[in-house]
């Protein structure tokens, strides 16, 4: 019984931070497409991500996974961000 309720965890943690990360990227894009520059997202994130891991986040490994997979979203949208821009030529 213990085991299932170790990996009922682990599974929550994984699964429930890439859900939060994921809605913190939209988040971000979101915020700053309505500013017409959504290739600031990338370092906005990054940013915020890096001071959250420097203080916060220390002490929790469900917030260190959040931040992990938001750098990872962060740096996979960077691309998209800067076509989106380039497409609507604002």
């Amino acid at each position: 019984m213990a085991l299932l309720q170790v990996f009922a965890d682990a599974m929550w943690m994984v699964g429930g931070s890439l859900i939060a990360a994921i809605i913190l990227a939209w988040l971000g894009w979101t915020a700053f497409k309505w500013a017409h520059h959504p290739e600031f997202g990338v370092p906005v994130m990054m940013t915020v991500c890096l001071v959250a891991a420097l203080t916060i986040a220390s002490h929790s490994e469900f917030l260190k996974m959040i931040l992990f997979y938001s750098s990872l979203l962060a740096v996979a949208l960077r691309p998209a961000g800067r076509a989106w821009r380039k497409n609507h030529d604002l």
